[in-house]
């Protein structure tokens, strides 16, 4: 075999793995965003979460009823079909204790995904006023993943100070590994050629 051809057969074997270790992309098809009204109250008082739904795709879309935290499943309402380029909204109401998840996340689903993914995620921030009268916010935490527990529902919330996920494809230890013995086998190839072009 030819040096050009054994690195092409080789780059090309790398690109296969590569490619086959990273994951999907994120649904980017989708906005959404949740706001509470109002966003300071004194335990006892009743917020209005609009949770707001907006499809971005070309193409109508028909999405599962919303998936939010415990505490708020009077916000788990249809949101059914929304044209391209459209947006569809839904309220809800819930009382604010002193055990209220102060910073609730929202999800929604594609009803047409093969893979059951998230399409898109929201939270809302509530204040809740101590007895010394000053507004204070629950301390988020988050999961490692970050996924819904089952049953559907969202657990835990994302700090201020953390990042969203970086979604795209990234290079695994298993895809790191195929990688390397692909160049290993090229150097072993190149090396019998060189053996034997220096035969007599």
């Amino acid at each position: 075999m030819k040096p050009t051809s054994a690195i092409t057969v080789a780059v090309a074997a790398a690109v296969a793995v590569l490619a086959a270790a990273g994951p999907a992309a994120a649904d980017e098809l989708t906005g959404m965003t949740a706001v509470a009204q109002p966003s300071t109250v004194d335990p006892g008082d009743t917020v209005t979460i609009s949770i707001t739904v907006s499809n971005l795709h070309d193409r109508k879309i028909t999405y599962d009823p919303i998936e939010a935290s415990d505490g708020y499943e009077a916000c788990e309402k249809p949101v059914g079909t929304v044209e391209p380029g459209q947006s569809a909204t839904v309220a809800c109401q819930v009382v604010i204790t002193g055990d209220s998840d102060l910073n609730p996340r929202f999800s929604v689903r594609n009803a047409a995904s093969e893979h059951n993914e998230t399409s898109a995620h929201a939270s809302a921030v509530i204040m809740l006023n101590s007895p010394s009268g000053e507004p204070s916010t629950a301390t988020p935490t988050v999961s490692p993943s970050d996924s819904p527990s089952p049953g559907g529902k969202t657990s835990g919330t994302r700090s201020p100070d953390q990042s969203l996920p970086t979604t795209g494809s990234s290079i695994t230890p298993i895809a790191a590994v195929g990688a390397g013995l692909v160049l290993l086998g090229l150097a072993f190839g190149l090396w019998r050629w060189r053996a034997n072009r220096s035969r007599p």
